[in-house]
């Protein structure tokens, strides 16, 4: 790596949702996202609150190389 460049590495990855959303929860599910939190009464959408869900998917083939 040349000096002064940086490199970015991600290490996880984070959505959001509504908690109504079953297409998208079966999705996140497929792809191994996980719910840690759940935000009540989030926003408002066709006339009424939802909550929303929030997702990580940790990635755990992370290596460092130099």
């Amino acid at each position: 790596m040349s000096r002064g460049a940086e490199r970015i590495i991600v290490r996880e990855l984070g959505v959001a949702d509504a908690a109504a959303n079953t297409r998208a929860e079966r999705l996140y599910d497929f792809f191994g996202f996980r719910q840690f939190g759940l935000e009540p009464d989030a926003f408002f959408l066709d006339g009424r609150y939802c909550a929303k869900q929030h997702r990580q998917l940790i990635l755990d083939s992370f290596q460092h190389h130099e």
